[in-house]
């Protein structure tokens, strides 16, 4: 043994700093691998969740446009320009053209075909819906009236056929945004034989009055005293009703024995429309009358200023309804205005009228006992145009 070497205490001493120093150097390498494992999984995640985001964009990309703006697939070599009304299916991939076409009427978008395309037009340009209609004409209106069984006439186009509309529509206020989009939309009808539209929607046609059915149905009560307001109001002034002969018609309904003074004078002062008596006012106040006389709730009127009780309110009701019935008749040759027919044809069940105004594609027709409790044409709906103002007023308005 050497005196002057470490002894065996030391040499302990130095294996244990020893093996400190390399658990130390372990437990290092141990965190570097560690954390470069934890970085290199990290990575290895961020990728494969960015390459799952990346196919869902380019999935979603065939239908949601994310630019306005033209894409390298709206090119045509290095032509650039002619995307937004070259033929549709040069551009399927272009996003542009997509949401272009969208905001497009489908007027438009048969235009920019038809105009793409000079020999095979007819095999690819498609025009809007085509809305194919025939109605029906009522032969018989007197027979009807009668209680008989009406006689029903097909009537389409004066060459044979259907009437036939395109129906246009046209987006606006489009707004793209993520997966959805939100528009309004506004349609138009034309018809599809420009050259025969007159002889074809100027026919004439018997039909039943949708205008007056709405106007009863939407009487108050379920009563159809609307009838009684409009022409017992003419009634009062076509047949110069007087004095003497009002007073006479309303004591004959024996409904009370007593009356005020001139009484005759305040029921035409009240309901006849001439200018020097009640004019525009005329059927407001009558139709004031007919509601008082029907409802439970109501025990007196008012008539000229005047009060007076249920049994008098209702004697005038009836009056009013007589003069209504004998103006309705006094037209044993003549027209009833606006409906085209005499009152033995059923005038006002029954209108006459022409194919377009009936359908709607022009303006409608007129029914007095309708334009007074709603002010508007009248027509079956059936191939109306609503404008771009229209549409925004009713979305509007709620």
């Amino acid at each position: 043994m050497d005196p002057d070497g470490p002894t065996p205490e030391q040499r302990a001493q130095e294996a244990m700093l020893t093996l400190n120093k390399n658990k130390q150097l372990m437990r290092a390498i141990c965190l570097v691998v560690f954390f470069t494992l934890a970085v290199c999984m990290a990575s290895v995640a961020i990728y494969l969740r960015s390459w799952e985001l990346m196919f869902k964009v380019e999935e979603l990309q065939d239908f949601v446009t994310v630019t306005n703006e033209p894409d390298d697939a709206c090119a045509i070599g290095s032509d650039r320009s002619q995307w937004i009304a070259g033929r549709i299916e040069l551009f399927a991939t272009c996003e542009a053209r997509q949401r272009e076409d969208y905001t497009r009427s489908d007027k438009e978008i048969y235009d920019l075909c038809f105009a793409s395309r000079q020999y095979d037009r007819d095999s690819f340009c498609r025009r809007g819906t085509e809305v194919q209609i025939l109605v029906f004409n009522v032969t018989n209106p007197a027979d009807v009236t009668n209680g008989r069984m009406p006689s029903i006439v097909e009537v389409g186009r004066k060459s044979g056929g259907p009437l036939v509309f395109y129906r246009d529509c046209k987006t606006f206020d489009t707004n793209f945004e993520g997966t959805t989009v939100e528009y309004s939309e506004y349609c138009y009808h034309t018809y599809k034989y420009p050259a025969t539209e007159g002889e074809d929607l100027n026919q004439e046609i018997i039909v039943p009055n949708v205008g007056l059915q709405e106007a009863l149905g939407n009487s108050e009560y379920n009563m159809d005293y609307v009838v009684a307001v409009v022409w017992g109001t003419e009634g009062l002034l076509k047949l110069n009703a007087t004095q003497a002969t009002v007073e006479d018609f309303i004591r004959g309904q024996l409904l009370s024995f007593s009356w005020p003074n001139n009484f005759g004078i305040n029921f035409l002062n009240a309901f006849s429309p001439a200018t020097s008596r009640a004019g525009f006012a005329a059927k407001d106040n009558a139709h004031q009358l007919m509601k008082d006389a029907v409802s439970p709730l109501s025990r007196t009127c008012t008539v000229n200023g005047t009060l007076f009780n249920k049994n008098q309110c209702i004697s005038m009701a009836n009056v009013m309804a007589t003069f209504a019935r004998q103006y309705y008749e006094s037209f044993q040759t003549d027209l009833v205005h606006p409906y085209g027919l005499r009152w033995q044809e059923g005038a006002g069940l029954f209108v006459k009228t022409t194919i377009g105004n009936a359908l709607g594609y022009y303006s409608g027709y007129d029914d007095v006992i309708l334009n007074y409790l709603f002010p508007k044409k009248v027509h079956w709906n059936v191939v109306p145009s609503e404008s771009l103002v229209d549409v925004a007023g009713e979305t509007a308005s709620g």
